[in-house]
């Protein structure tokens, strides 16, 4: 599997992932001080520490998903299927030690997120039967002369394929759509 580039992380990443934190932080302040919200004093070294430990291996994470794909371990698809199965091992074994969760409330976790995905991928089926459908008709192939015989300029173009893009995205999948 091959690495993404540190100037993708960069532009595509962390830059976007921090200035997003960081607005959210500054909103939540403001938003803080126009309601009054209570202050509460200093958190005292040792309780950090407790907290942090505790907060340890959610924080990991971020290092395994974002370590794998720069490491050229793993792609960001990949990424995602280890986050998921990191995330199941570790919430089974938070809620086995805190006792918070048990087996038969487990099992029905997984039985409904079992219908939901069976849900997702029966739309996403429908929508690529649909795509076939469209395809086979020569509905792209109209679209696309359509789209042509308006404008031959670039941005004019490609703000007719976004809004058709929009309202084909409201009936199918946009991986079908946009073949």
């Amino acid at each position: 599997a091959g690495g993404v580039s540190i100037s993708t992380l960069f532009m595509a990443g962390y830059i976007p992932g921090l200035l997003m934190g960081l607005g959210s932080m500054v909103v939540a302040f403001i938003y803080a001080k126009k309601h009054k919200y209570p202050v509460s004093g200093r958190m005292p070294a040792s309780e950090a520490l407790k907290v942090t430990l505790e907060a340890f291996p959610s924080l990991l994470l971020i290092v395994i998903v974002i370590g794998g794909i720069v490491g050229g371990i793993f792609t960001a698809t990949e990424g995602a299927g280890i986050c998921v199965l990191y995330c199941l091992i570790l919430s089974v074994c938070l809620s086995i030690c805190y006792k918070s969760i048990s087996v038969k409330s487990f099992m029905k976790i997984l039985v409904n997120s079992a219908c939901t995905s069976g849900i997702i991928l029966f739309l996403i089926s429908a929508s690529s039967a649909m795509s076939f459908v469209m395809a086979y008709s020569g509905i792209p192939a109209a679209i696309s002369t359509a789209i042509m015989s308006v404008s031959e300029n670039p941005y004019v173009i490609f703000l007719l394929m976004n809004v058709i893009l929009l309202i084909v995205g409201m009936f199918m999948d946009i991986t079908p759509a946009i073949l």
